[in-house]
């Protein structure tokens, strides 16, 4: 796992426009300075050793903590102060075959390709954005990012048609691996599209008091 999580480090910091990751024991830190979050770790070679060097230092609140691991192992181990976040999953695909799905009548695909980054967007026939997602351009691997659908406008195929155009990009800049961070309810879309779970995704915060 340790590639692949290293891979989607690279190109999450890419999507987001943070600060670039430094390199910590086992993994990486990236200093997010978000109105939620402060900065987070994400460990991509987890010990209880290295799990625990973070959880026990003195930490700003809204820090993040994050590696491939089942929730259930690790979460009795929270100390003070450290709550779940919700749980997720590492999933991988390779992009030789993107799907060909294309937006429904009345609908518009575009996408704004930037250095290092790709944002689709699905606009509706009223005008407004109800679907969209990012596309960070790593060294090695394309991470698929913040894929959403407004409520009132699923069970269109928008997400497909989103992933699809991000998916085109990523060939055409050269990379041929993908990999992201995936919720419960994504995940179903996701295995749709031909994507593999890699691994649990165990994800927590430091909110003291």
């Amino acid at each position: 796992m340790r590639e692949y999580v290293d891979g989607w480090v690279d190109g999450w910091t890419r999507s987001r426009g943070t600060a670039r990751p430094e390199a910590v024991d086992g993994g990486w830190y990236v200093a997010t300075r978000s109105e939620t979050e402060h900065g987070r770790y994400v460990l991509s070679e987890p010990t209880k050793e290295r799990v625990h060097a973070v959880l026990d230092a003195e930490q700003p609140p809204r820090t993040g903590l994050k590696f491939p691991g089942d929730p259930d192992e690790w979460l009795p181990q929270l100390g003070a102060g450290w709550e779940p976040d919700h749980s997720g999953w590492f999933m991988t695909r390779g992009l030789g075959h993107p799907p060909g799905r294309q937006a429904p009548p009345g609908y518009e695909l575009t996408l704004d390709a930037q250095p290092g980054v790709a944002v689709a967007s699905v606009i509706a026939p009223e005008g407004n954005v109800v679907a969209s997602g990012r596309m960070g351009l790593g060294a090695s691997y394309a991470v698929a990012d913040k894929i959403v659908t407004d409520e009132r406008h699923r069970r269109l195929g928008l997400g497909t048609v989103v992933m699809a155009a991000l998916e085109r990009h990523a060939l055409e800049a050269g990379l041929d691996r993908a990999v992201l961070g995936a919720t419960d309810d994504g995940r179903a879309l996701y295995e749709r599209l031909g994507w593999d779970v890699g691994a649990p995704l165990t994800a927590v915060y430091y909110k003291p008091g």
